[in-house]
């Protein structure tokens, strides 16, 4: 089923240099501040408690989320400013979800995607 889902989701013969048309599409250059810690905290403290990606650590942000807003602005600041995403962030846990009642093959399931939360939450900033 995992190669069943990584075959339809993925690009064949994927560009990296790809990543640059982004960049010259989207200025970031007019980003006039960083985000600021009080805006991350209260971003954390509002998060709902939803299902953890590959991190695994969505109560914990919630829950510390005063002591923890400086380093997440840092981490997304750093992301946001530099223009790149880390590579840990495009993880995802997939877990397929029946379309059907009773499914016969791999396409009578929709693959639900759960990222990490820091991910999530950067791109709730970026949008």
């Amino acid at each position: 089923m995992n190669e069943f889902f990584a075959k339809v989701s993925s690009k064949e013969n994927y560009d990296i240099h790809e990543l640059d048309v982004f960049r010259l599409k989207y200025d970031i250059s007019d980003i006039t501040y960083p985000l600021t810690n009080i805006e991350v905290e209260k971003m954390l403290s509002k998060m709902k408690l939803t299902a953890s990606g590959c991190d695994g650590i969505p109560v914990l942000l919630r829950e510390c989320s005063y002591e923890l807003a400086d380093i997440v602005a840092h981490i997304v600041n750093c992301s946001v400013i530099s223009g790149t995403v880390p590579s840990y962030w495009l993880n995802a846990l997939v877990t397929p979800v029946p379309k059907v009642p009773k499914p016969t093959g791999f396409s009578d399931y929709r693959p639900i995607s759960v990222t990490p939360l820091i991910s999530r939450l950067t791109e709730k900033i970026i949008v």
